[in-house]
C-alpha cells in the first residue's frame, strides 16, 4: 500500500485565550486524524497563531508550507507572483485545511492553489469536503471564499460603526500598553495620571521647545535614567513622536482622527483625517500640559518655527537610528561601542552573525564626516542639479524615445523579440529537464535558471512596451509631463546643522567593490518619491538617485 505524504494547516486570528484553546483543538484535531489513517503520513503541521485570514503578507507558517510544497514567491511592484521551483520536490502530496476560512479569507489563493495544483499537491478543505484536484472546482470554490471573505468584511464594519458610534460619545480609548503618563481604568473608560511618568512627559515638552531634537530628547532621557512604560533600555522614536502629537495630554479627547482603511484595502499605517472630520471633546481627560504648550510644540513640528530656532545651531547629536540602511540586506544598522570607538552595524549581522549578513560596519566619525561634506556643498544646491538632472534625462532620454514610437511599425521588432522569448523559454525548460534528471550539478543549473529568468523578464517588458499603440503612449506621456512637473515643485529651504539634515536623508552602508575594508556612503533623499517612482519603473536608479556616492 502506498503511503501518501500529507500536511495540514491551521490559524487563529487573535492572541486571546479563546482563540489559543481553538488553536490548539485544531493542532490536536490534525494529530488525531494522522494517527486513524493508515494510507497516510503527516510530515508537518504548519500553525499561524495570532495572524488575520484577509491577508498572506505576515503569514509566515502559510509561506513556509507553500515553500517546502514546491512553490517560490516572488515580489512584484504591487503584489506576490508564484511559480514552481524545477529544483525542489514537495515534502508531501496533499495539504488538510479542516475550515476554508483557516486556509484565506482572500479570493487571490486560487493562483497558490493553481500552482500546487500542477505541482501534484492538492489542498483537502475538510469542511466543505472539497479536494482542489481540478481548475474545475475552482467556482466551488470560490464561492466558499467570497463568502468567508464578504464575511470579514461585514465584521470590520461593524466595528468601524461601533468605534464611530463610541466616537460620537467622546468615549476614552487607550491601545493595549496604554498611554504614558495616564493609569486606565478600563471599567469607568477613565485616566488618571500618572504622576511619575508625568514627569516624563512634560520634560519632553520643554526639551522639544527648548530647540532639542527627537533622537537628543531620547539621549537626554536615556542619561537620566527615564524609562518607558513596560520596561526597555531607552524610549522608541515614534514614542516620543507620540507623546508631541497626542491631544490628551492637554486635556482633550480626540476621537475620529485616523484613519487605517478597510479589511481588504488597509493603509500601511494610519492616515490623519481633515481636522474637520475629528470629533473633540475638551477638559474630559486631565492636564498634564496646558493647551498653549502643546500648540507651540505643534506648530514647532509643523516647521512655522523650527527653523528660526535651528538655524546655525548644531547640538552634538551622533545618534542615527533608523536612518543608516544595509546595503545587502535592507536592515537598520545599530549603534555600538567598542573602547570608546562608536560604530555602526548591520542589525541582522548583530543578532543573527555573519552567515545571515557580512556586510562592512561603519565608523560615527565616517557618517559625521560624509554629512559635513554636504553641508558644505549646500544641500539646496546639491538638491537642486539632482532635479535638473532628473528631469532632463525623463525629457531628452525616455519622454523622446516614446515620442518617436507614435505611428511607428514595430511588428519586425515585436516579432524578433518574441522568437528570443520562445527560445529563451525553451532553454528554461531544458534546465528544468536536465535539474530533474539529476546528471548535471545544480549549482550550475541553478545559475543557469537565474540568467534565463532574468533575460526572460526584460524580454517580457521590452515586448509590453513596443506592443503599445499610440493612445496609450500620448497616455504614457502624458503621466511623464505630470510626474516632471512633480518633481519640479519639490524645494528644499537651506539646511545648516547635521540634526536638521538626518530629517532629510537615508544612508545606504555598501562593501566598496576593490576593497573589502572600506564602506561606501550612498547618501539619499527620503522626500522625492516621484523620482525614484519614476526612476524604478525605467530602471534609472543606479548612480542618478544619490546625492553622492562614495565616501
Amino acid at each position: 500500500m502506498d503511503i501518501i505524504k500529507v500536511a495540514a494547516y491551521c490559524r487563529v486570528s487573535t492572541n486571546s485565550k479563546d482563540q489559543t484553546n481553538s488553536f490548539e483543538n485544531q493542532h490536536d484535531y490534525f494529530l488525531d486524524r494522522s494517527n486513524k489513517m493508515t494510507n497516510e503520513e503527516l510530515v508537518e503541521i504548519y500553525a499561524d497563531k495570532g495572524i488575520s485570514g484577509t491577508s498572506l503578507k505576515k503569514r509566515d507558517e502559510f509561506k513556509r508550507m507553500i515553500y517546502d510544497a514546491g512553490i517560490n514567491e516572488y515580489k512584484g511592484n504591487k503584489k506576490f507572483t508564484y511559480e514552481i521551483d524545477p529544483s525542489r520536490k514537495p515534502k508531501f502530496n496533499k495539504i488538510y485545511v479542516r475550515n476554508t476560512s483557516r486556509f484565506a479569507r482572500d479570493a487571490a489563493i486560487i493562483e497558490i492553489l493553481r500552482e500546487l495544483l500542477k505541482n501534484n499537491v492538492l489542498v483537502h478543505f475538510l469542511d466543505i469536503d472539497l479536494i482542489y484536484d481540478s481548475i474545475e472546482k475552482e467556482f466551488t470554490l470560490n464561492l466558499f471564499l467570497n463568502f468567508s471573505q464578504q464575511e470579514s468584511v461585514d465584521k470590520s464594519k461593524k466595528v468601524r460603526d461601533g468605534n464611530e458610534v463610541s466616537a460620537n460619545k467622546g468615549i476614552i480609548r487607550v491601545g493595549g500598553k496604554g498611554i504614558f503618563g495616564y493609569d486606565y481604568h478600563p471599567i469607568t473608560k477613565t485616566l488618571t495620571v500618572n504622576e511619575e511618568e508625568a514627569i516624563v512627559v512634560k520634560k519632553v515638552f520643554e526639551l522639544y521647545l527648548n530647540g532639542y531634537g527627537i533622537r537628543r530628547i531620547l539621549n537626554y532621557l536615556q542619561e537620566n535614567g527615564y524609562r518607558p512604560k513596560h520596561g526597555g533600555e531607552r524610549f522608541a522614536i515614534n514614542m516620543i513622536k507620540r507623546i508631541l502629537t497626542n491631544e490628551k495630554y492637554f486635556g482633550c479627547n480626540v476621537r475620529n482622527k485616523y484613519d487605517s482603511g478597510t479589511v481588504f484595502n488597509k493603509k500601511s499605517y494610519a492616515h490623519v483625517k481633515p481636522e474637520d472630520e475629528w470629533k473633540v471633546f475638551e477638559d474630559v481627560v486631565p492636564a498634564i500640559i496646558t493647551k498653549e504648550t502643546f500648540e507651540q510644540a505643534r506648530k514647532l513640528k509643523q516647521g512655522k518655527l523650527h527653523h528660526e530656532l535651528q538655524r546655525g545651531i548644531y547640538k552634538g547629536i551622533s545618534e542615527y537610528a533608523g536612518l543608516i540602511i544595509c546595503g545587502k540586506c535592507g536592515k537598520p544598522y545599530t549603534r555600538n561601542i567598542d573602547r570608546g570607538r562608536i560604530f555602526y552595524n548591520c542589525s541582522i549581522k548583530k543578532s543573527k552573525g555573519t552567515n545571515e549578513c557580512d556586510n562592512i560596519n561603519v565608523n560615527l566619525s565616517l557618517i559625521e564626516e560624509a554629512l559635513d561634506i554636504i553641508l558644505k556643498k549646500g544641500v539646496k544646491e546639491s538638491f537642486e542639479k539632482y532635479k535638473s538632472i532628473m528631469i532632463d534625462i525623463l525629457k531628452y532620454r525616455i519622454r523622446d524615445e516614446l515620442t518617436k514610437r507614435i505611428d511607428q511599425d514595430t511588428t519586425k521588432e515585436v516579432d524578433i523579440l518574441k522568437q528570443k522569448y520562445d527560445n529563451f523559454i525553451q532553454q528554461k525548460n531544458r534546465v528544468a529537464d536536465l535539474y530533474i534528471s539529476g546528471d548535471f550539478d545544480k549549482a550550475y543549473l541553478d545559475n543557469k535558471a537565474n540568467e534565463l529568468n532574468i533575460e526572460i523578464s526584460a524580454l517580457e517588458s521590452r515586448i509590453k512596451e513596443l506592443s503599445k499603440n499610440n493612445d496609450e503612449i500620448l497616455d504614457e506621456i502624458s503621466q511623464f509631463d505630470r510626474v516632471i512637473q512633480e518633481i519640479h515643485d519639490i524645494n528644499i529651504e537651506e539646511v545648516k546643522n547635521r540634526e536638521h539634515l538626518v530629517n532629510l536623508l537615508k544612508i545606504i552602508v555598501e562593501r566598496h567593490p576593490k576593497n573589502e575594508k572600506r564602506p561606501i556612503l550612498k547618501i539619499m533623499y527620503k522626500f522625492d518619491e516621484p523620482i525614484k517612482r519614476i526612476a524604478e519603473k525605467y530602471n534609472i536608479l543606479e548612480g542618478i538617485n544619490y546625492m553622492t556616492t562614495h565616501f
